[in-house]
């Protein structure tokens, strides 16, 4: 006798949930169907389309940059705004256009937000349903006495419910409001994040820092704010993964007076300064004591080798006479002609 109920039950409970599933592969079925019986009847959908098809939105494609230091003192040091500062001299011919289309979407987009809000959902072109649909909803009310469960949702609310979600599904979103998000991270030397910090910058500071970006003398900014941020952002770019790098090729020792130095000592320093155009790159680095760095300043000593990154359309393929550093094209107000790439420090200057 206990084996029979014990048996009964577990048929009952199997019956139940293949019930259960049965009911829900059928709701399923039938929204399915309510969103298909919507999108070829609804009169919304058919005015949205139709609207749709009159306005043209541009892609805009918004901006995320990141970087890495594996030093404090640069993490500390470079600001989000320093950083976007820094890689503006070269996005800003491709952050502007997406800037512009951003701009052109939101003026269109106003009008086109009008127009759609303005139509009314509910109506369709017939009112007869497909048969289809009227069988999986007689299936899904004797499942529900089945259940013991409240009859199923009304076939209107369930067919609103469907043309709302395909209508709002086809109202076009584009973008309207342009920004970039800076992030910065600090990093062990392995990679692993240790802490970050973010900011993110709309169009109207872009164009200002772009502005002021305009504002230079050759590869110089006459902007004391901008230069800064560029020195901060270029000096930081030397990692302590590239510092030990460069250490180690030169023997840990002065490149100048090839004193063995300790790490504390030793200090890396750019060949062609920041100032003249020089980069953090690999071979424009070498390693110093701190006394033959501070001698040498911001200068380009004499017989110093052309950086692989520098172009050398830019330079005249001579020396300077006065102090041997590469003489450079500078385009002067009144034409181009040669300048010392020492400038300050040394104002050589030849007529092309």
């Amino acid at each position: 006798m206990i084996d029979f109920v014990v048996i009964s039950a577990i048929i009952l409970a199997l019956i139940y949930v293949i019930t259960v599933v049965f009911a829900n592969y059928a709701r399923a079925q039938l929204g399915q169907k309510y969103a298909e019986f919507a999108l070829l009847h609804s009169e919304a959908i058919k005015e949205l389309n139709k609207i749709n098809s009159e306005y043209s939105f541009s892609q805009v494609k918004v901006g995320y940059l990141r970087e890495k230091y594996d030093n404090e003192h640069n993490y500390e040091n470079i600001s989000p705004k320093d950083y976007l500062t820094y890689q503006l001299i070269y996005k800003k011919k491709e952050i502007l256009p997406e800037i512009k289309n951003a701009e052109s979407n939101k003026r269109l987009y106003s009008v086109y937000e009008k127009r759609v809000k303005n139509i009314s959902l509910g109506k369709f072109d017939i009112d007869k349903m497909p048969s289809d649909i009227g069988k999986i909803e007689e299936i899904l009310k004797k499942v529900s006495i089945i259940l013991i469960k409240k009859p199923e949702l009304s076939r209107e609310i369930m067919l609103s419910k469907a043309e709302e979600k395909a209508f709002w599904a086809l109202v076009k979103r584009p973008i309207t409001d342009y920004y970039i998000e800076v992030i910065l991270c600090q990093t062990q030397i392995n990679g692993n994040v240790i802490r970050k910090k973010s900011n993110v910058f709309y169009p109207d500071e872009i164009r200002e820092i772009i502005e002021r970006l305009g504002n230079k003398r050759g590869d110089y900014y006459l902007d004391d704010g901008i230069w800064q941020a560029i020195c901060r952002v270029e000096r930081g770019r030397v990692s302590n993964k590239m510092r030990f790098a460069i250490y180690k090729r030169d023997n840990n020792r002065c490149r100048k007076c090839g004193r063995l130095g300790v790490y504390k000592d030793l200090e890396i320093d750019h060949i062609f300064p920041i100032s003249k155009g020089g980069k953090s790159e690999f071979d424009n680095l070498q390693t110093l004591c701190h006394k033959c760095n501070s001698l040498k300043s911001n200068t380009i000593e004499r017989g110093a080798a052309l950086p692989k990154y520098m172009s050398k359309d830019d330079l005249s393929g001579e020396l300077c006479p006065n102090c041997g550093a590469p003489l450079r094209i500078v385009h002067g107000r009144y034409g181009d002609f040669y300048g010392c790439t020492n400038y300050p420090s040394c104002r050589f200057t030849k007529q092309k």
